[in-house]
């Protein structure tokens, strides 16, 4: 896949999370409670939070660049076909 799709998809899934992250079609409900413990508008808070760590490290795995070193070794292995 090419690093210009990828950067595509990323910032997608990075304005989802945002919209979803501004829950302001939650503002002022109490109820209902899940398990009984926390108000809805809390859970929500921790699956976003959950969904911006998975989407930060699948960033991180998938997504940020190769060091200067991976490149000059492909650059020098391209090099060494060619001559």
């Amino acid at each position: 896949m090419s690093t210009y799709r990828k950067e595509w998809i990323l910032g997608i899934l990075f304005l989802v999370v945002v919209i979803l992250h501004v829950d302001f079609w939650w503002w002022g409900v109490r109820e209902p409670f899940l398990f009984g413990v926390l108000p809805f508008t809390m859970w929500w808070a921790l699956i976003i939070d959950v969904i911006c760590l998975a989407v930060f490290l699948w960033w991180n795995q998938w997504g940020w660049p190769s060091p200067p070193e991976d490149f000059e070794h492909e650059l020098r292995a391209k090099e060494e076909l060619f001559k």
